[in-house]
């Protein structure tokens, strides 16, 4: 038994004139879900693929399509859709022909990731609102303690300069006695002598050279 497609044709028209993008937004909103759907499990994406599309088109091609006489026929025309498509199975059915195309189309490239790594969900805008909050808070929590540290060493220097202020200043040390000339003068006076004496005896010594010299004067 076949089934109409042609009232599900035009509600789906009728959806996409009364949406305000023409029906873009649920279309952008479905190739993103599919998407993220694949990244979160890939490998469970795609044998969801097959087992499920082997199930439709077995229901599709069944009594119409002499080379399906199994469910497994089914799974072997879906499962090389996914790769190099050798099987020797056609569709003969409207439906078969939509899911075989379908299959074909995406197949290829979800069976080349099959063995990707799952990607983590991507957080909502909201969360990642909440940890920016959560750090600016950690921030003004630093921000605060640091001021908090920084009036407690403004308040210690301040009792500082105020302890140092109240403190008599240390009593100076007495100056130096200032030697008196008196003690020094004889020592002075004594070197001067001793000069005064080579001076003398010098002088003496050259006038006695001389005297020995001078020629003897005329008579």
């Amino acid at each position: 038994m076949a089934i109409n497609t042609r009232p599900l044709l035009v509600l789906a028209a009728i959806a996409a004139a009364t949406s305000p993008d023409m029906g873009r937004g649920a279309l952008e909103r479905l190739k993103v879900g599919a998407r993220e759907g694949f990244a979160k499990d890939p490998m469970g994406t795609v044998l969801a693929t097959v087992l499920g599309g082997a199930w439709l088109f077995y229901k599709a091609e069944r009594g119409h399509n002499p080379k399906v006489k199994s469910y497994y026929d089914a799974l072997v025309y879906v499962s090389t859709n996914l790769s190099v498509g050798y099987c020797d199975i056609f569709a003969r059915t409207e439906r078969g022909k939509a899911i075989g195309s379908v299959l074909m189309t995406y197949g290829p490239a979800m069976a080349a990731k099959i063995f990707d790594t799952p990607k983590p969900a991507p957080t909502a805008p909201g969360a990642n609102g909440a940890n920016g909050a959560n750090g600016a808070n950690g921030a003004n929590g630093a921000n605060g303690a640091n001021g908090a540290n920084g009036a407690n060493g403004a308040n210690g220097d301040a009792v500082k300069i105020s302890a140092a202020a109240a403190s008599p200043p240390p009593a100076s040390a007495s100056p130096a006695p200032i030697s008196s000339s008196s003690s020094s003068s004889p020592e002075v006076l004594e070197k001067l002598d001793r000069i005064l004496a080579l001076l003398e005896a010098n002088r003496a010594g050259r006038a006695a050279a001389s005297g020995r010299l001078a020629p003897p004067p005329r008579s």
